[in-house]
């Protein structure tokens, strides 16, 4: 169900009222923050093992391409030079 504008209104009021972002319970610890890290993954979420071995699998493509333009560059300038000469 939609908010109408007034509860939007009102609902506005009591946050900057409440300030509940000054009551934030985030984990202050090494060890809290590296456990809450984990959270991504047990939901499946960007994190996830399999999204991440997809960004993995991705990546490499993208540098094996830029080594093969690399190469094919490099095999350009060379002749482009011997035709100048």
């Amino acid at each position: 169900m939609a908010w109408t504008e007034e509860r939007r209104r009102q609902q506005a009021e009591r946050c900057r009222k409440m300030k509940p972002w000054l009551k934030s319970t985030r984990p202050k610890s090494l060890e809290g923050k590296a456990k809450v890290a984990l959270n991504a993954r047990k939901y499946k979420g960007i994190f996830h093992e399999e999204a991440i071995e997809h960004r993995r699998s991705l990546f490499e493509q993208q540098k094996q391409k830029i080594r093969e333009l690399a190469i094919e560059n490099f095999v350009l300038r060379k002749q482009l030079a011997q035709r100048e000469s």
